[in-house]
């Protein structure tokens, strides 16, 4: 079975000789990226770029990452993984703009822009239409029972003005 037809909706049966070839490359990559454990920023953001479908965005993630094929996620701007999540894209799936993915997240769908998501699988927690706060340069947001907090990132910048998520 070719990817192709494997992204049209038909049933998955794993072994084809593409999907195989696929498979080796996303996990070459991952286990380089994952290798990184968050001390190199640079060369982290230059595996993701090669990760992930050609027309996607680079999100920032923190390792660890487990990903089946890469190639047919899409991310839009603006988004963050935080620790420890699985796409599983058998299927395309589209993770819009501003989208912030906790920990430990099982991603299987798309995910709309301007979302906090989270769970197993995957779904929406909350959306706001303030997400242009949520660049994390220097601080991250991460969920937490009680909603989200902000904690400090070395290196990595952070939003300006009101976090959205807050309620």
């Amino acid at each position: 079975m070719s990817m192709d037809t494997q992204r049209s909706g038909q049933w998955y049966i794993p072994g084809s000789d593409d999907a195989n070839a696929q498979h080796a490359a996303t996990f070459a990559l991952t286990r380089e990226f994952n290798a990184l454990v968050n001390t190199d920023p640079a060369k982290a953001k230059d595996l993701l770029s090669r990760m992930f479908s050609p027309t996607s965005a680079t999100p920032e993630i923190w390792a660890p990452l487990h990903l089946e094929y890469g190639m047919n996620t899409t991310f839009g701007d603006g988004c963050f993984m935080n620790f420890n999540y699985v796409i599983l894209d058998i299927v395309t799936i589209t993770i819009g703009d501003n989208c912030v993915i906790a920990a430990g997240a099982v991603i299987t769908k798309d995910i709309p822009s301007d979302t906090l998501a989270g769970g197993v699988p995957a779904r929406m927690i909350r959306s706001s239409s303030k997400a242009s706060c949520l660049s994390t340069s220097s601080g991250t947001i991460m969920p937490t029972k009680r909603g989200v907090s902000r904690a400090p990132a070395a290196g990595l910048g952070h939003g300006e003005g009101r976090n959205p998520w807050q309620r």
